[in-house]
């Protein structure tokens, strides 16, 4: 499974804390989506649809196991969605979980 980050896990030594363990990522970009800060969690971002705007990340393989580690981290705020990337990879994003109430 492959996934899209454009936040805290852009963070080599964060994101290989958290996986426990080192990935090849590669550089990619995410159109018609804008990096915001998250509507409850401030100091956070999160992409949301925007029509003509790009968000700059990158993707990498995870296991199954790995993206239950990283659903805990990213919280019920986040939930995950799938996408097709500029480069025409399709893999997953998270972005802004709208059932969550809002605080």
């Amino acid at each position: 499974m492959k996934l899209f980050v454009y936040g805290t896990l852009l963070d080599p030594r964060f994101r290989n804390t958290l996986l426990e363990r080192s990935v090849r990522t590669n550089v990619d970009v995410l159109k018609d989506y804008a990096l915001i800060s998250h509507p409850v969690l401030h100091l956070y971002p999160v992409v949301v649809p925007s029509e003509g705007d790009i968000v700059k990340g990158v993707v990498f393989e995870v296991s199954e196991m790995e993206l239950e580690r990283l659903d805990r981290y990213e919280t019920e705020y986040y939930r995950r969605e799938n996408v097709t990337l500029d480069s025409g990879v399709e893999c997953m994003v998270y972005v802004q979980n709208k059932d969550v109430d809002k605080e």
